[in-house]
């Protein structure tokens, strides 16, 4: 049939790639079991995604997305609460980011339970259970309302319940029965990254890269067993006579021991050439060294190209991921991080306080309304990222200063770029450490060059 696009023709060249259809969760529901289990092993066994996993889970959360409160008390309430969230007690809000970004890269999704622990001491009873995404069975359909592990409403658009398995589905139980256990969608954090609209179920990062990971560790194995072997044989002696070799190693039937004046008389077969070795072969022997083809300059290039192309799709630099600097400048490594930052700050804006802490803090100051007082309620939370290292900080800090100066920034906007919490404390502390009030060359008020002259210039 002809097409008037060339990507939906069914000749010789597309034949029926890629046409597959379904709903967005239809694929996750039939194959994301296989994803998880390969993007574990990934994970656990192969370098190049080990390195991708942690790389990226430094730049999204690298010292921690902090909250800051307009309520003091709310503040202190905060900051007593992220020293300790887990339910199980381990570590503070910092190490629950760093599960939230490694399993939202291991597995695609994340879930978060918040739930009241009754009898706490702690100023809000609030405690976090970070769920794995297994325990959501992707193919639990029930009813019509159940898809996915997910009960909707009516409409079929809203989520209103978790059907979580109650332990891991791989967790042997000695017998015990393992049971779903429904858990309402208002308290739960689901964190994922959606594609298509109306998809409820993401999929692991390494998803479009396994077959080039596979493809990648697959070459590099066979290459270096090739290596291996060329190294292995070094020298063969070969018999110019006709007539039957002896074994290799095998002793010949000597009357007289080495050293001899007789050149043909031989002892034990030469196995290893020595440094600095005198050897001896009979008159109707000769050696020549094993040569195994060289593995070519192409490996290098190929193995590049690979490595570049699983870099893009996991949205990391080729040098990020490889550690190879051999080829940058300083132009080229900071425009490619500049395009690594937009997709690092997309995600941690889109997923991490969108999908996390929005929810989180919401519900928070709803507890605090509760257990503080009723103006508790209408805090207002402010997130603030880690701050981004530069390739050149002078320059980095010149640029900031003149954006400042211009008015395309402001000093605050820069100062929690570098997170900086509280701006006025921070200049007040700035003013004390110096022992007199400070004037910032950022404002425009004064002239660089002059406030930076000393007593005797001016």
């Amino acid at each position: 049939m002809e097409t008037a696009f060339d990507g939906a023709t069914t000749g010789f060249r597309a034949q029926t790639k890629g046409l597959l259809r379904g709903a967005p969760d239809t694929f996750a529901a039939r194959e994301l079991e296989l994803l998880w289990q390969r993007s574990h092993d990934f994970c656990r066994n192969n370098t190049v995604a080990v390195t991708a996993k942690n790389r990226l889970v430094a730049s999204w959360i690298g010292d921690g997305i902090k909250v800051k409160w307009d309520n003091a008390k709310v503040q202190v309430a905060w900051d007593e609460f992220v020293t300790s969230p887990s339910l199980d007690g381990f570590g503070s809000m910092h190490n629950m980011q760093a599960l939230w970004a490694g399993s939202l890269f291991e597995s695609g999704e994340v879930f978060t339970r918040m739930l009241i622990q009754k009898n706490s001491k702690a100023t809000i009873p609030l405690k976090l259970q970070v769920i794995e995404a297994e325990q959501l069975d992707p193919r639990y359909y029930n009813t019509k309302t159940i898809r996915n592990g997910i009960q909707f409403d009516a409409t079929g658009v809203i989520p209103e319940q978790y059907w979580f398995w109650k332990k891991h589905p791989s967790t042997r139980m000695m017998g015990e029965l393992n049971e779903r256990v429904a858990v309402p969608a208002d308290s739960v954090l689901h964190m994922f990254n959606r594609d298509r609209p109306g998809q409820w179920r993401g999929v692991p990062k390494l998803t479009p890269a396994m077959l080039d990971l596979y493809e990648l560790s697959d070459l590099t194995d066979a290459t270096l067993v090739r290596q291996k072997v060329a190294q292995a044989v070094g020298w063969i002696i070969k018999k110019n006579t006709t007539g039957a070799l002896p074994l290799i190693g095998a002793l010949e039937e000597t009357t007289e021991a080495l050293p001899s004046e007789d050149p043909s008389v031989m002892g034990d077969k030469i196995q290893q050439i020595t440094p600095g070795g005198v050897h001896y072969l009979g008159e109707d022997e000769d050696f020549e060294f094993a040569s195994i083809d060289d593995i070519g300059s192409n490996f290098v290039s190929m193995l590049e190209y690979q490595m570049r192309q699983i870099a893009s799709c996991l949205d990391l630099t080729y040098e990020q991921l490889s550690g190879d600097l051999t080829q940058v400048n300083f132009s080229s490594i900071r425009a490619g991080i500049i395009e690594f930052r937009k997709r690092v700050s997309m995600t941690q804006q889109c997923i991490f306080v969108n999908l996390g802490l929005f929810p989180l803090t919401e519900y928070f100051k709803e507890l605090c309304g509760i257990y503080i007082n009723a103006t508790a309620a209408n805090a207002k939370a402010t997130f603030i990222f880690p701050k981004q290292e530069w390739v050149d900080p002078l320059k980095d800090a010149q640029a900031d200063v003149l954006e400042i100066r211009a008015g395309l920034s402001t000093l605050a906007d820069k100062l929690a770029e570098r997170g900086v919490q509280d701006v006025e404390a921070y200049i007040q502390e700035i003013a004390k450490e110096q022992g007199y009030d400070v004037v910032l060359t950022s404002n425009p008020k004064y002239d660089i060059a002059e406030s930076t002259k000393t007593e005797d210039q001016k």
